[in-house]
């Protein structure tokens, strides 16, 4: 009997914790997300921009065949 009386009048202040624990990784869960669509935001921003081509690779200079006698 104790212990359902003592459920009753935490309820309230539990349930609001809870809450309040709730809307802190509501919170959190947002501003990662904002971060990741900045990131996102970014990262197509410089896939736009094509990298500049490399270098060709030089082919090697043939060598003559040998002389048959």
């Amino acid at each position: 009997m104790n212990q359902e009386n003592q459920q009753n009048q935490a309820g309230p202040a539990a349930e609001a914790s809870w809450f309040r624990r709730l809307n802190l990784w509501g919170q959190i869960a947002t501003i990662a997300g904002g971060v990741a669509a900045v990131v996102m935001a970014i990262v197509a921003i410089i896939a736009l921009f094509p990298r500049p081509a490399p270098p060709p690779v030089p082919s090697p200079e043939p060598t003559a065949a040998p002389a048959v006698v």
